[in-house]
């Protein structure tokens, strides 16, 4: 057949409105704001980690290039097994145990690396990263098109994806910083502990009761 998409109906309104009223529908609510900064918060970490890594790999680790390159399946093979498993797991936890599972699982595997000069160890905690990342993401999506109405989804999306994404420049001078003032290893105890921290916050706004409750507003 032939589709052709809906057109908005009414006058055409400017960017900088739409931007505005994405910003203003997603702060005011809770449960997604909470999510987009926790994920702003998450990306800094991991942009600060991975800004120094190069030089943790052949400094700390002792890989060769060859080594570097292959310690990186580890993520790839962790987001593989993430896919195929993240319905099951959603399904067994619950959405928020499972967020939030992802995140201190991740604070841990950000501590072993710390604390560890096994390459092949190191390689496994980034499968332990490459599987939370796309469990996180397959919830946190799922929630966005559940929630957000559709009309706003773009906007909303849009500045969500702001609040996650745009903190990653400040992370890699924050994982420069650290390095430089307190060893290459300083990065990953930091994240683990900022990960852990933001975890318990996020208690009392991301768990079951208001996950529910933000579905069942949506219907309304």
């Amino acid at each position: 057949g032939c589709y052709r998409p809906v057109r908005a109906t009414g006058p055409p309104t400017r960017m900088r409105t739409e931007i505005v009223e994405g910003l203003r529908w997603l702060w005011a609510h809770r449960l997604l704001r909470t999510l987009g900064l926790m994920l702003g918060v998450w990306n800094l970490l991991t942009t600060a980690i991975f800004s120094v890594f190069v030089l943790f790999a052949l400094e700390t680790l002792g890989l060769s290039k060859v080594g570097y390159g292959l310690i990186f399946t580890g993520a790839a093979v962790g987001s593989l097994l993430g896919t195929v498993v993240a319905t099951r797991v959603i399904a067994r936890l619950g959405p928020a145990t499972a967020l939030l599972g992802a995140v201190f699982t991740s604070a841990i595997s950000y501590l072993v690396i710390a604390l560890t000069s096994s390459a092949v160890l190191v390689g496994m905690m980034f499968a332990v990263g490459g599987l939370t990342s796309v469990l996180w993401n397959v919830i946190t999506v799922s929630l966005r098109q559940s929630i957000i109405p559709d009309a706003l989804l773009g906007r909303v999306n849009s500045v969500y994806r702001f609040l996650g994404w745009g903190t990653m420049p400040i992370g890699a001078a924050v994982g420069g910083a650290l390095a430089k003032g307190f060893g290459l290893r300083a990065p990953f105890y930091v994240s683990a502990g900022v990960l852990a921290v933001m975890g318990v916050a996020a208690l009392p706004v991301v768990n079951r009761r208001t996950i529910e409750a933000a579905r069942a507003q949506s219907r309304e």
